[in-house]
Protein backbone atom coordinates (compact mmCIF):
# COMPACT_ATOMS: atom_id res chain seq x y z
CA UNK A 1 0.00 0.00 0.00
CA UNK A 2 1.11 3.52 -0.71
CA UNK A 3 0.55 6.53 1.46
CA UNK A 4 -3.02 7.78 1.96
CA UNK A 5 -4.44 4.40 0.95
CA UNK A 6 -3.36 4.60 -2.68
CA UNK A 7 -3.20 0.97 -3.70
CA UNK A 8 -0.91 -0.36 -6.41
CA UNK A 9 -3.97 -2.18 -7.74
CA UNK A 10 -4.97 1.11 -9.32
CA UNK A 11 -1.58 1.64 -10.94
CA UNK A 12 -1.20 1.51 -14.69
CA UNK A 13 1.81 -0.57 -15.76
CA UNK A 14 2.70 2.33 -18.07
CA UNK A 15 3.33 4.60 -15.08
CA UNK A 16 5.72 4.49 -12.13
CA UNK A 17 5.62 4.11 -8.36
CA UNK A 18 7.13 7.59 -8.13
CA UNK A 19 4.08 8.96 -9.94
CA UNK A 20 1.66 7.26 -7.57
CA UNK A 21 3.64 8.46 -4.57
CA UNK A 22 3.32 11.97 -6.00
CA UNK A 23 -0.46 11.53 -6.22
CA UNK A 24 -0.66 10.08 -2.73
CA UNK A 25 1.21 13.11 -1.40
CA UNK A 26 -1.55 15.24 -2.95
CA UNK A 27 -4.21 13.17 -1.13
CA UNK A 28 -5.46 11.05 -4.00
CA UNK A 29 -7.09 7.79 -2.97
CA UNK A 30 -7.97 4.73 -5.03
CA UNK A 31 -11.03 2.59 -5.54
CA UNK A 32 -10.80 -0.75 -7.31
CA UNK A 33 -12.72 -1.38 -10.52
CA UNK A 34 -14.31 -4.59 -11.73
CA UNK A 35 -14.77 -5.73 -15.30
CA UNK A 36 -18.04 -7.10 -16.57
CA UNK A 37 -18.44 -8.25 -20.14
CA UNK A 38 -16.70 -6.45 -22.97
CA UNK A 39 -15.30 -2.96 -22.48
CA UNK A 40 -17.10 -2.01 -19.28
CA UNK A 41 -15.87 -1.25 -15.78
CA UNK A 42 -17.79 -0.72 -12.57
CA UNK A 43 -17.10 0.35 -9.02
CA UNK A 44 -18.66 -0.75 -5.75
CA UNK A 45 -19.97 2.07 -3.59
CA UNK A 46 -22.32 2.65 -0.68
CA UNK A 47 -25.30 4.97 -0.70
CA UNK A 48 -26.67 5.66 2.78
CA UNK A 49 -24.54 2.74 3.97
CA UNK A 50 -25.98 0.20 1.53
CA UNK A 51 -23.92 -1.39 -1.25
CA UNK A 52 -24.46 -0.50 -4.91
CA UNK A 53 -22.62 -1.44 -8.09
CA UNK A 54 -22.14 1.38 -10.63
CA UNK A 55 -20.76 1.53 -14.18
CA UNK A 56 -18.11 4.23 -14.72
CA UNK A 57 -19.64 6.26 -17.54
CA UNK A 58 -18.21 9.62 -18.60
CA UNK A 59 -20.99 9.89 -21.18
CA UNK A 60 -23.62 10.17 -18.43
CA UNK A 61 -23.97 13.73 -17.07
CA UNK A 62 -25.26 12.78 -13.62
CA UNK A 63 -24.56 9.91 -11.26
CA UNK A 64 -27.75 7.87 -11.39
CA UNK A 65 -29.38 4.77 -9.99
CA UNK A 66 -32.13 2.57 -11.34
CA UNK A 67 -35.71 2.88 -10.12
CA UNK A 68 -35.44 -0.60 -8.60
CA UNK A 69 -32.24 0.32 -6.74
CA UNK A 70 -33.81 3.49 -5.32
CA UNK A 71 -36.71 1.45 -4.01
CA UNK A 72 -34.40 -1.15 -2.46
CA UNK A 73 -32.49 1.64 -0.70
CA UNK A 74 -35.73 3.01 0.70
CA UNK A 75 -35.25 6.43 -0.91
CA UNK A 76 -38.12 8.87 -1.26
CA UNK A 77 -38.58 9.54 -4.96
CA UNK A 78 -39.60 12.87 -6.46
CA UNK A 79 -40.72 13.01 -10.08
CA UNK A 80 -38.91 15.87 -11.84
CA UNK A 81 -40.86 15.53 -15.06
CA UNK A 82 -37.74 15.34 -17.25
CA UNK A 83 -37.11 12.69 -19.87
CA UNK A 84 -33.74 11.14 -20.61
CA UNK A 85 -32.21 10.52 -24.02
CA UNK A 86 -30.34 7.49 -25.29
CA UNK A 87 -28.81 6.47 -28.60
CA UNK A 88 -32.18 5.92 -30.25
CA UNK A 89 -34.13 8.77 -28.70
CA UNK A 90 -36.07 9.60 -25.56
CA UNK A 91 -36.61 6.96 -22.88
CA UNK A 92 -40.23 6.29 -22.02
CA UNK A 93 -41.06 7.61 -18.58
CA UNK A 94 -39.66 10.48 -16.59
CA UNK A 95 -36.63 10.58 -14.35
CA UNK A 96 -36.80 11.24 -10.65
CA UNK A 97 -34.67 12.61 -7.86
CA UNK A 98 -33.94 11.38 -4.36
CA UNK A 99 -32.14 12.85 -1.37
CA UNK A 100 -29.10 10.94 -0.11
CA UNK A 101 -27.19 11.29 3.15
CA UNK A 102 -23.91 9.68 2.13
CA UNK A 103 -22.01 8.31 -0.86
CA UNK A 104 -18.93 6.27 -0.06
CA UNK A 105 -16.26 4.33 -1.87
CA UNK A 106 -14.05 1.85 -0.07
CA UNK A 107 -11.90 4.61 1.45
CA UNK A 108 -14.84 6.73 2.64
CA UNK A 109 -17.00 9.67 1.65
CA UNK A 110 -16.28 11.57 -1.57
CA UNK A 111 -17.39 14.99 -2.78
CA UNK A 112 -21.00 14.63 -3.84
CA UNK A 113 -24.31 16.34 -4.39
CA UNK A 114 -27.17 15.97 -1.92
CA UNK A 115 -29.46 14.41 -4.50
CA UNK A 116 -29.13 11.54 -6.95
CA UNK A 117 -30.94 10.97 -10.24
CA UNK A 118 -33.32 8.02 -10.40
CA UNK A 119 -33.67 6.56 -13.89
CA UNK A 120 -37.11 5.81 -15.37
CA UNK A 121 -38.46 2.30 -14.98
CA UNK A 122 -37.89 1.75 -18.71
CA UNK A 123 -34.16 2.52 -18.68
CA UNK A 124 -32.00 -0.45 -19.65
CA UNK A 125 -28.72 -0.94 -17.78
CA UNK A 126 -26.09 -3.49 -18.90
CA UNK A 127 -25.45 -6.58 -16.81
CA UNK A 128 -26.35 -6.64 -13.13
CA UNK A 129 -25.56 -3.06 -12.12
CA UNK A 130 -27.51 -0.67 -9.94
CA UNK A 131 -26.66 2.53 -11.77
CA UNK A 132 -24.01 4.83 -13.19
CA UNK A 133 -21.08 6.75 -11.72
CA UNK A 134 -21.34 9.78 -13.96
CA UNK A 135 -19.43 12.84 -15.01
CA UNK A 136 -20.62 15.03 -12.12
CA UNK A 137 -18.94 12.96 -9.39
CA UNK A 138 -15.83 12.37 -11.52
CA UNK A 139 -15.28 16.10 -11.97
CA UNK A 140 -16.21 16.97 -8.36
CA UNK A 141 -13.42 14.65 -7.19
CA UNK A 142 -10.79 15.50 -9.85
CA UNK A 143 -10.79 11.82 -10.81
CA UNK A 144 -7.95 10.15 -12.68
CA UNK A 145 -9.26 7.23 -14.70
CA UNK A 146 -6.82 4.98 -16.54
CA UNK A 147 -9.26 3.25 -18.88
CA UNK A 148 -9.08 -0.52 -18.65
CA UNK A 149 -6.82 -0.58 -15.59
CA UNK A 150 -7.64 -1.91 -12.13
CA UNK A 151 -8.72 1.24 -10.34
CA UNK A 152 -9.73 4.86 -10.42
CA UNK A 153 -8.18 7.65 -8.35
CA UNK A 154 -10.18 10.35 -6.57
CA UNK A 155 -9.18 13.56 -4.82
CA UNK A 156 -11.88 14.38 -2.26
CA UNK A 157 -11.78 17.76 -0.60
CA UNK A 158 -11.42 21.32 -1.88
CA UNK A 159 -7.65 21.47 -2.55
CA UNK A 160 -6.71 22.05 -6.21
CA UNK A 161 -5.34 19.05 -8.13
CA UNK A 162 -1.59 18.92 -8.88
CA UNK A 163 -0.05 19.48 -12.30
CA UNK A 164 0.55 16.20 -14.13
CA UNK A 165 1.93 17.39 -17.48
CA UNK A 166 5.62 16.77 -16.75
CA UNK A 167 4.96 13.21 -15.61
CA UNK A 168 2.66 12.33 -18.48
CA UNK A 169 4.97 13.62 -21.20
CA UNK A 170 7.85 11.80 -19.49
CA UNK A 171 5.86 8.55 -19.82
CA UNK A 172 5.20 9.18 -23.52
CA UNK A 173 1.60 10.39 -23.37
CA UNK A 174 0.20 13.12 -25.57
CA UNK A 175 -2.00 15.69 -23.89
CA UNK A 176 -5.38 16.19 -25.54
CA UNK A 177 -7.56 19.06 -24.38
CA UNK A 178 -10.68 17.74 -22.64
CA UNK A 179 -13.68 20.01 -22.87
CA UNK A 180 -16.10 19.68 -19.94
CA UNK A 181 -19.46 21.42 -19.78
CA UNK A 182 -23.18 21.00 -20.27
CA UNK A 183 -23.03 17.53 -18.75
CA UNK A 184 -20.54 16.17 -21.29
CA UNK A 185 -16.82 15.87 -21.89
CA UNK A 186 -15.33 15.95 -25.37
CA UNK A 187 -12.30 16.44 -27.59
CA UNK A 188 -11.85 18.06 -30.97
CA UNK A 189 -10.50 16.11 -33.94
CA UNK A 190 -10.75 15.44 -37.66
CA UNK A 191 -11.94 12.77 -40.08
CA UNK A 192 -10.29 13.14 -43.50
CA UNK A 193 -9.25 16.69 -42.46
CA UNK A 194 -12.86 17.71 -41.70
CA UNK A 195 -13.12 19.25 -38.18
CA UNK A 196 -15.19 17.17 -35.76
CA UNK A 197 -16.25 17.23 -32.11
CA UNK A 198 -16.29 13.89 -30.27
CA UNK A 199 -17.85 13.03 -26.93
CA UNK A 200 -15.55 10.99 -24.65
CA UNK A 201 -17.75 8.17 -23.37
CA UNK A 202 -16.31 5.33 -21.27
CA UNK A 203 -19.80 3.86 -20.98
CA UNK A 204 -19.81 3.09 -24.70
CA UNK A 205 -18.26 -0.30 -25.41
CA UNK A 206 -17.26 0.74 -28.93
CA UNK A 207 -16.52 4.09 -30.50
CA UNK A 208 -19.31 5.24 -32.78
CA UNK A 209 -19.69 8.23 -35.06
CA UNK A 210 -22.51 10.22 -36.57
CA UNK A 211 -23.27 8.64 -39.94
CA UNK A 212 -24.10 11.96 -41.60
CA UNK A 213 -20.80 13.56 -40.47
CA UNK A 214 -18.75 10.59 -41.61
CA UNK A 215 -20.50 10.31 -44.97
CA UNK A 216 -19.82 14.00 -45.65
CA UNK A 217 -16.12 13.54 -44.79
CA UNK A 218 -15.73 10.37 -46.87
CA UNK A 219 -17.85 11.56 -49.82
CA UNK A 220 -19.21 8.03 -50.15
CA UNK A 221 -21.73 5.61 -48.70
CA UNK A 222 -20.77 3.10 -46.01
CA UNK A 223 -21.65 -0.60 -45.90
CA UNK A 224 -24.09 -1.68 -43.21
CA UNK A 225 -23.02 -4.20 -40.55
CA UNK A 226 -24.96 -6.75 -38.53
CA UNK A 227 -24.09 -4.78 -35.39
CA UNK A 228 -26.49 -2.46 -33.60
CA UNK A 229 -25.94 0.49 -31.30
CA UNK A 230 -28.21 0.91 -28.28
CA UNK A 231 -28.34 2.96 -25.11
CA UNK A 232 -30.49 3.49 -22.02
CA UNK A 233 -33.57 3.78 -24.22
CA UNK A 234 -33.06 0.21 -25.44
CA UNK A 235 -33.72 1.18 -29.06
CA UNK A 236 -31.38 -0.44 -31.58
CA UNK A 237 -29.92 1.54 -34.46
CA UNK A 238 -28.21 0.02 -37.51
CA UNK A 239 -24.46 0.58 -37.66
CA UNK A 240 -22.20 1.06 -40.68
CA UNK A 241 -18.45 0.63 -40.85
CA UNK A 242 -15.79 2.87 -42.33
CA UNK A 243 -12.00 3.17 -42.43
CA UNK A 244 -10.88 6.82 -42.62
CA UNK A 245 -7.79 7.67 -44.63
CA UNK A 246 -6.93 10.10 -41.85
CA UNK A 247 -8.36 10.64 -38.39
CA UNK A 248 -7.03 12.32 -35.29
CA UNK A 249 -8.00 13.39 -31.79
CA UNK A 250 -6.45 16.83 -31.25
CA UNK A 251 -3.43 15.74 -33.30
CA UNK A 252 -3.16 12.13 -32.03
CA UNK A 253 -3.28 9.95 -35.15
CA UNK A 254 -5.87 7.16 -35.01
CA UNK A 255 -6.08 6.57 -38.78
CA UNK A 256 -6.46 3.30 -40.66
CA UNK A 257 -8.72 1.63 -38.14
CA UNK A 258 -12.22 0.30 -38.68
CA UNK A 259 -14.93 2.30 -36.92
CA UNK A 260 -18.71 2.25 -36.65
CA UNK A 261 -21.14 4.98 -37.67
CA UNK A 262 -24.81 5.23 -36.70
CA UNK A 263 -27.88 7.41 -37.30
CA UNK A 264 -28.30 8.36 -33.62
CA UNK A 265 -30.71 11.02 -32.39
CA UNK A 266 -28.34 11.73 -29.48
CA UNK A 267 -25.63 13.02 -31.85
CA UNK A 268 -27.99 15.53 -33.42
CA UNK A 269 -29.42 16.77 -30.13
CA UNK A 270 -26.06 17.16 -28.38
CA UNK A 271 -24.25 18.46 -31.48
CA UNK A 272 -21.49 15.85 -31.49
CA UNK A 273 -20.01 14.13 -34.53
CA UNK A 274 -19.56 10.90 -32.62
CA UNK A 275 -18.25 9.40 -29.44
CA UNK A 276 -14.87 8.01 -28.49
CA UNK A 277 -15.60 4.84 -26.54
CA UNK A 278 -13.90 2.34 -24.28
CA UNK A 279 -12.31 0.41 -27.15
CA UNK A 280 -10.30 3.30 -28.63
CA UNK A 281 -9.48 4.78 -25.21
CA UNK A 282 -8.21 1.44 -23.93
CA UNK A 283 -6.17 0.75 -27.06
CA UNK A 284 -4.29 4.02 -26.58
CA UNK A 285 -3.92 3.58 -22.78
CA UNK A 286 -6.05 6.66 -22.15
CA UNK A 287 -5.97 8.44 -18.81
CA UNK A 288 -8.81 10.86 -18.17
CA UNK A 289 -7.61 13.67 -15.90
CA UNK A 290 -10.71 15.55 -14.75
CA UNK A 291 -8.74 17.80 -12.41
CA UNK A 292 -6.50 19.09 -15.20
CA UNK A 293 -9.19 18.75 -17.92
CA UNK A 294 -6.89 16.64 -20.06
CA UNK A 295 -7.15 13.36 -21.92
CA UNK A 296 -3.76 11.63 -22.03
CA UNK A 297 -3.26 9.03 -24.77
CA UNK A 298 -0.42 7.42 -26.69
Amino acid sequence: MLAAGLSTRAASPALSQEFYQYLAAHHYVAAGLESGGTNKQAVRAKINGKSVFLIVDTGCPRTSISYQCARSLGLDLHDVGATLDGVGGTIKGTSGMALIQSFQLRFGEINRTNTIVVLPKGAELPWAVDGILGLDYLTLNAALYAVGEGGILFKPGPAPPPALGDYMTKFGFKGIALGVGGGHCWTEGHINAVPMRFMVDTGAEFSNFRAESVRAALHEDMPATKLFASGLDGKRETSFYFTPASMDLDGLDVSHQNFLATHAAMFDKEHFDGLVGFDLLGKHQAILDFGGRMLWMR
